[in-house]
């Protein structure tokens, strides 16, 4: 019973991908959001290996570990894209924030390859590689979650006294505080 379930919610995220992508192509917020729209195609593009290749353990495994590696990176694109737009009312902050945030993550990068050797988890017949990207995903994922976290807290109570974003700066980042924000990410 939780498999058709599962399967049901795969599905729907799918759609759910799908859906986005065409939007943000007939809205024409590709350009905008470019480092999304990516993030978002690579992962329709491996949803759809996915499927094709289901049967093929070997092509599956492969199709696995270079879209998810391909999306860690993406994702770090998207945060700072994120922070670029929701700073977008203060250019100068706007550029500051993101290169920090890129040197942030950078670190953050170098802390996860480094955990990989700390990673005492190591299931039983699961091949290293797996192992390896997941300790690295896991890791990305809390700092990613951190560092919006903190953007988000630092636009509603400002960089300096008096200053305090709209409610339209905060809309493009609380979306993806709660996604890297769920259970299964941290």
């Amino acid at each position: 019973m939780l498999a058709h379930w599962l399967s049901a919610i795969w599905y729907l995220n799918f759609s759910a991908t799908v859906v986005l992508i065409l939007h943000l192509i007939r809205t024409g917020l590709y350009r905008r959001y470019g480092c999304l729209f990516a993030f978002l195609s690579a992962d329709a593009v491996q949803s759809t290996l996915g499927l094709l290749f289901i049967a093929h353990a070997r092509v599956y495994a492969w199709t696995y570990v270079a879209g998810q590696a391909l999306k860690a990176v993406l994702e770090v694109f998207v945060a700072l894209e994120l922070i670029r737009v929701a700073l977008h009312e203060r250019p100068a902050l706007a550029r500051f924030a993101s290169a920090k945030a890129g040197y942030v993550l950078a670190g953050a990068a170098l802390l996860a390859a480094a955990f990989v050797r700390l990673d005492i988890s190591d299931p039983a017949g699961r091949p290293v590689i797996l192992n390896a990207l997941n300790s690295i995903e896991r890791t990305m994922d809390v700092c990613l979650l951190l560092l919006l976290a903190v953007t988000v807290w630092r636009l509603f109570y400002g960089f300096r006294p008096g200053y305090r974003a709209t409610e339209p700066s905060i809309s493009p980042v609380s979306p993806f505080i709660s996604w890297y924000g769920r259970p299964d990410y941290c």
